[in-house]
C-alpha cells in the first residue's frame, strides 16, 4: 500500500503547472489576436474622429444658410456666424474650420486636421470640404465617395 501512495503523490507532482511549449503557445494566440485587434481599433477611430469634422461642417453650413436669410450675403468668416474667431476647433478639437472662398452668393467651408493630434496624418480621408451647393469633398486617398 505505501508504495502505490508514493507513486500517486509522484504523478500529481508532474501535473502541476505549465510547460513551456503551453506557455508559447499562448504568447503567439495573444500575438495574432493584438496583431489584428489594434489596427481594427485604430481604423474604427480614425472614423469616428472624421465624423468630428463632417457634423461639424454640416452645422456650420446650417449657420451659412441662416445668415444669408437674413442679410442676403453668406458669412466671408466664422466670427460673423458667432463662432469667435476667424477659424474654430471642430467640438472634439481633431479638425480647424474655417471659410474659404466666400462671396457674396457662394462659400466653401474646410475642415483641416489639426497638426498633432491623431488626424493629423489620415491619408486615406484627409481634409474634408463642404460648399453653399452642398458638393462634398475629401482630399485623401478615398476620395469623396469613400469618405462621406
Amino acid at each position: 500500500m505505501k508504495m502505490m501512495s508514493a507513486k500517486m503523490t509522484t504523478v500529481k507532482n508532474k501535473q502541476q503547472g505549465f510547460t513551456l511549449i503551453e506557455l508559447l503557445i499562448a504568447v503567439v494566440i495573444v500575438g495574432v489576436l493584438v496583431g489584428v485587434a489594434i489596427p481594427s481599433y485604430s481604423k474604427y477611430m480614425d472614423q469616428t474622429r472624421r465624423l468630428d469634422a463632417k457634423a461639424f461642417l454640416q452645422e456650420v453650413a446650417g449657420e451659412q444658410v441662416r445668415y444669408f436669410s437674413d442679410n442676403n450675403v453668406y458669412a466671408t468668416d466664422m466670427q460673423e456666424l458667432g463662432y469667435g474667431d476667424v477659424t474654430v476647433d471642430s467640438p472634439d478639437g481633431f479638425y480647424n474650420v474655417s471659410i474659404a472662398n466666400a462671396v457674396a452668393t457662394s462659400f466653401t467651408l474646410t475642415a483641416t486636421a489639426v497638426a498633432g493630434k491623431a488626424q493629423e496624418n489620415d491619408t486615406y480621408c484627409g481634409n474634408f470640404t463642404l460648399d453653399s451647393t452642398g458638393l462634398k469633398g475629401a482630399s485623401g486617398s478615398a476620395g469623396v465617395d469613400g469618405c462621406w
